[in-house]
């Protein structure tokens, strides 16, 4: 088995792959978390009666 040095051109695709993966990774997190707000109405005073 011959053990050769990475090359310039061979550094840069595996850098490029990574950066790619990375992108690839955030853009998945990003779109699949959950992107909603609860929204509740709570009357505090309801009032049926009736003044005299």
């Amino acid at each position: 088995m011959k053990i050769e040095k990475l090359g310039k051109n061979h550094r840069k695709e595996v850098i490029g792959g990574l950066i790619l993966i990375s992108v690839i990774g955030v853009l998945a997190f990003n779109l699949t978390t959950a992107k909603y707000q609860g929204i509740e109405d709570i009357e505090l005073v309801t009032c049926n009666r009736k003044h005299k």
